[in-house]
């Protein structure tokens, strides 16, 4: 299943990112809400995320990008998407002030 991603400066905003996608009917499973303390280096854990973001098929320059995020503090949202849930999922991931966010066309997903 294709996944979505955004990064917001807060808490608060990811998580309202996630209730939302959890309302609009995605599966708790399927949305990741990912944060690590600010750190001088990006996150150990760091590397392997980025590994599964190219995975879902984010350019290597673009996952390195959200790494990076979390590396200074930043939260990332995860999220695995149905085809009928795509459009609805990525309204839900600009509403909450992302920083960077996923602008996947839906007939790619």
């Amino acid at each position: 299943m294709p996944r979505l991603h955004a990064l917001y400066r807060t808490l608060d905003d990811a998580e309202s990112t996630y209730r939302a996608l959890v309302e609009l009917g995605i599966a708790v499973d399927d949305v990741d809400l990912l944060r690590y303390e600010a750190v001088a280096s990006p996150s150990p854990a760091a590397p392997g995320l980025v590994d599964q973001m190219t995975n879902d098929g984010l350019a290597p320059a673009d996952a390195e990008r959200y790494a990076e995020g979390l590396g200074r503090g930043e939260v990332l949202v995860r999220v695995a998407v149905a085809a009928g849930n795509a459009t609805g999922a990525a309204a839900i991931l600009s509403k909450y002030h992302p920083i960077l966010y996923d602008r996947v066309p839906t007939p790619q997903l």
